[in-house]
């Protein structure tokens, strides 16, 4: 992941709007917070939902990265390597926390515990929701720790539960920023300008023949 420079501004206002669905929207179910966790990259499948979430948020997707963002804190659990495009997002926040992986399985064991810890501190007894986005799947060494860890949790307790939301954060996205807006303007630009071309060499084609 070189040359990666996530916009913090951006990430900032992004995940605010992402934060007041969270507590306010009734398409996040009442919820406490939203779990987002994915593996390796899949090139065959680029679309599932938690992949477009981190490219919103962050500008890039964060492969064997989890996330769990609640209308008040977000908690990032990724590779030691990505912490450093991470870290610069904390200045003058003290809601994000960034758990670092290495390559301890003992050290990551105890991070995955943790973090679902963090899960289990956001609900209450009266409400112990959990969004997450039940049709994403990915595979890879990360999913394959993590998954054993966290089924192994939601069998043996009743700490929390498991709600689909892929319409709140559809509709946390589909406001367009004007940096969006922005992005749209110079596709639909560039698509004319192709279309144009393309009609422009086709017709010299045709009445050449």
């Amino acid at each position: 992941m070189s040359e990666v420079k996530i916009d913090a501004p951006l990430f900032r206002r992004r995940l605010h709007a992402l934060q007041r669905n969270i507590a306010s929207s009734d398409t996040f179910k009442q919820v406490n917070g939203l779990l987002v966790v994915v593996g390796s990259s899949d090139d065959s499948n680029p679309y599932q939902k938690s992949t477009i979430l981190h490219t919103w948020l962050l500008g890039y997707e964060f492969p064997a990265t989890a996330i769990y963002i609640t209308a008040k804190k977000v908690v990032f659990l990724t590779s030691i390597g990505k912490t450093k495009y991470l870290n610069p997002l904390k200045a003058g926040n003290n809601n994000i926390v960034i758990h670092a992986r290495n390559k301890d399985p003992e050290h990551n064991k105890k991070l995955f515990e943790e973090f679902i810890k963090d899960l289990k501190e956001s609900t209450t007894d009266a409400n112990k929701k959990i969004g997450y986005l039940m049709k994403d799947k990915y595979e890879g060494k990360f999913i394959k720790e993590w998954t054993p860890i966290f089924e192994k949790e939601i069998a043996n307790s009743d700490a929390f539960e498991l709600v689909d939301v892929p319409a709140g954060v559809s509709v946390s996205m589909e406001v367009k920023d004007e940096e969006e807006q922005k992005n749209v303007r110079v596709a639909s630009r560039a698509s004319t300008n192709m279309m144009t071309y393309f009609t422009d060499e086709m017709s010299k084609i045709i009445d050449e023949d």
